[in-house]
């Protein structure tokens, strides 16, 4: 069992790859391009990709594929809250050898705190509210940063974007993740990581949908990160 916490604290900003889809050729092809961990789904419609994800029964065989790649941690968001992992579903994520799990805290059921074997990543949404974001904090091991409405997926990121990072910053305590909800580019992960962020969660906005542009967009994305870790 790999652990993301002590990935995202040894040497940040780490790079995460979220494939569209459940697809083993495309996290081989970003763990070639350096990918240090992944990030997959059941339970959920793919907001930045429009993909749909099935439960453990029907996306169980593609995560053990995945799982099987390479030792990096890997995550599956357990859900969009429409339907959510069952406790049995939940160990059975386990067993497969996942290491933590991902969903919007709003949606994360309480069970899932107290029942959890592998690593919480809690995700803040928009409608969060900011003197909330330490308590939320506070009931996972690592945060993500997910807290830009639809209308802006795939937008340049602009000056406000990066004051209200900040402000998730200074409040939370704990790891903290920002996935690419924007279209940010390799040459914004410097600014990101002098805010002290600890992950860059990249996935169909930056990368595309297919094996050779995750490839080469990962290798960007990895370059730029090893380059602040000097």
């Amino acid at each position: 069992m790999s652990s993301l916490i002590d990935l995202l604290k040894e040497a940040p900003p780490r790079l995460i790859f979220s494939p569209p889809r459940n697809d083993p050729e495309l996290v081989r092809a970003a763990l070639a391009a350096g990918a240090e961990a992944i990030k997959v789904h059941i339970h959920a419609r793919h907001q930045a990709s429009g993909t749909g994800f099935g439960d453990v029964l029907m996306e169980g065989p593609a995560i053990e594929r995945i799982r099987a790649l390479s030792d990096v941690p890997v995550g599956v968001v357990v859900g969009d809250g429409s339907a959510m992992a069952t406790r049995g579903e939940l160990k059975r994520l386990a067993e497969i050898g996942v290491d933590f799990i991902d969903a919007y805290t709003r949606h994360l059921p309480a069970w899932m705190l107290r029942e959890c074997p592998v690593e919480r990543m809690g995700a803040l949404a928009p409608e969060d509210a900011a003197e909330d974001w330490a308590s939320i904090a506070g009931l996972f091991d690592c945060v993500e940063a997910a807290v830009m409405p639809h209308e802006r997926y795939g937008t340049a990121p602009v000056a406000y974007d990066i004051a209200l990072y900040a402000r998730i910053r200074a409040a939370v305590g704990c790891p903290l993740v920002i996935p690419t909800q924007l279209a940010l580019e390799p040459e914004d992960i410097a600014t990101l990581a002098h805010l002290g962020f600890d992950g860059i969660m990249i996935g169909a906005i930056v990368t595309g949908k297919d094996a050779a542009t995750v490839e080469a967009v990962c290798a960007r994305f990895r370059a730029a990160c090893d380059e602040v870790r000097q």
